[in-house]
């Protein structure tokens, strides 16, 4: 029935193309495709954004919604080669911070946008840890955890002038009101 349907609601029938000729794949749908390093970058923090399935979906969907509204070069830039990018790194570590961490979220943000450049991961903890009106925020610990595991992330440091890159893409796909 769904398809007498569809075939009804159609243009014009188009032949279908023959299975043995695969169109190209659309800067879409290669925008949809992860990396080796970005797969391992998402596996990393998905465990501490949140129980719910719901969220899990949303992170891994932001992240490469994203990624597919990328033009192709900056899409090709945004790993790396190799996955020594930062830009990826900074931009997956803020999307766990929205997603997981939603009330806390705009105090991390404030905190960075006031923090100098080249401050590193440790400080910024740091700062948080000590902030009163932050740890009361129910989800403070999601931040925290989120950037110690960014903290322990082999490979180059991540300081505050890399996450500061990512930082409006990411409170743009966040449901949070910023103030």
């Amino acid at each position: 029935m769904f398809q007498a349907v569809a075939r009804r609601n159609s243009p014009a029938a188009a032949p279908a193309p023959s299975p043995s000729v695969a169109a190209p794949p659309t800067a879409a749908a290669v925008g949809l495709e992860l990396t080796r390093w970005e797969a391992d970058a998402l596996e990393r923090f998905a465990p501490l954004i949140g129980a719910t399935p719901r969220r899990l979906i949303r992170f891994v969907n932001l992240y490469r919604l994203l990624k597919t509204g990328l033009a192709g070069e900056a899409r090709d830039r945004l790993v790396g080669e190799r996955g020594e990018s930062d830009v990826y790194r900074a931009l997956i570590v803020q999307l766990a911070i929205v997603t997981g961490a939603p009330n806390a979220a705009p105090m991390y943000f404030r905190r960075l946008q006031h923090m100098p450049a080249a401050e590193t991961l440790p400080l910024v903890l740091q700062s948080l840890a000590i902030d009163e009106a932050f740890k009361e925020s129910r989800d403070a610990e999601v931040v925290l955890s989120v950037l110690t595991s960014a903290r322990d992330w082999p490979g180059t440091a991540l300081r505050v002038e890399d996450l500061r890159v990512t930082a409006a893409t990411a409170r743009r796909y966040s449901f949070t009101a910023w103030g």
